[in-house]
């Protein structure tokens, strides 16, 4: 199914020529899902790394405002933050490697500065901070409100983690009040240190959210574009390929619905592309279950050998 969700974005991209324009906020390293799901060579990608060196310039870093700031590096470096980790919860769930190692001054910008005249040319925002994701979504409400953004993924946190942190119910207000709602999201729990030996859930601290643009703010989306069949193409495309890699069919169907709605496609058919999307997903349901009988049969195995060695 990964395969095919890749052949897909590919030839749907490349039908119309359209380049994704991908802001990457704090990700770090090899693209992750749903980005890597994306053809490379129709990715324009934007970085925003606080550890990555600018040559003799302070690192670029976004935030809610202009200005020079300090920057926490944690001991496990991906765990880095503007804000100071609460000790209750790192003794709680044993995370000492939240703890920072040192600090460090970084220059700060938001999105709407640094992309002001441009918003257009962005179509997807990954921000993954460490409990500022909240303050460098404030800090791009005009790109939220003007521009063409089809997918976000937003980390957020559900515990008190971060000094001054953002949380999802504010993330949530926030994107909602400019057209955007909850398509997907994933939660992380981990076992207090006093009950690791018990084999449970545990409990939930942080998770990654996806939004992408209401039927509304879609249907203006298209309206805009409606004058330049090229450009509501393009449109479409994108936001039918950042559902598909992001495993929301049902969003890339409605952005095809209000598509053959509209009027003004050419070259890109609906039904054909719903088709050739039903397609891609006809085994998901089995490889699923043979990768679930797959991880019973290896934690089987382990257990059977942890009986022998006693």
């Amino acid at each position: 199914t990964a395969r095919r969700k890749q052949q897909l974005c590919r030839g749907l991209l490349g039908e119309v020529d359209a380049v994704i324009g991908f802001i990457d906020v704090g990700s770090g390293g090899p693209l992750k899902r749903p980005w890597s799901v994306l053809p490379v060579a129709h990715l324009h990608k934007f970085d925003f790394e606080a550890t990555e060196a600018r040559g003799e310039k302070l690192p670029l870093c976004l935030s809610n405002q202009d200005g020079k700031a300090q920057f926490f590096v944690a001991r496990d470096e991906r765990a880095s933050s503007f804000h100071r980790p609460l000790p209750a919860l790192a003794a709680r769930f044993g995370l000492q490697s939240l703890y920072p190692s040192r600090t460090m001054e970084v220059e700060c910008t938001t999105l709407d500065r640094y992309f002001q005249d441009r918003y257009e040319a962005i179509d997807a925002l990954d921000v993954n901070v460490e409990g500022h994701d909240y303050q460098v979504l404030q800090g791009g409400a005009r790109l939220l409100e003007a521009g063409g953004i089809k997918l976000m993924k937003i980390e957020f946190e559900v515990a008190p983690v971060w000094e001054g942190q953002g949380w999802l119910s504010d993330i949530d207000v926030l994107l909602r009040s400019h057209g955007y709602h909850l398509a997907g999201i994933d939660i992380d729990f981990a076992r207090p240190v006093n009950v690791r030996h018990c084999f449970h859930r545990g409990e939930p601290l942080w998770g990654k959210a996806l939004y992408v643009p209401s039927a509304e703010r879609w249907s203006a989306m298209l309206e805009r574009a409606r004058h330049d069949g090229s450009a509501m193409e393009q449109a479409v495309a994108k936001g039918v390929a950042l559902c598909v890699a992001a495993d929301v069919p049902g969003q890339a169907f409605d952005i095809l619905d209000l598509a053959a709605r509209t009027g003004g496609l050419s070259r890109l058919h609906p039904a054909r592309i719903k088709a050739r999307i039903s397609s891609a997903y006809r085994w998901a349901k089995l490889e699923r279950g043979a990768g679930e009988l797959g991880r019973l049969a290896t934690r089987a195995i382990g257990l059977r050998g942890t009986h022998a060695e006693a």
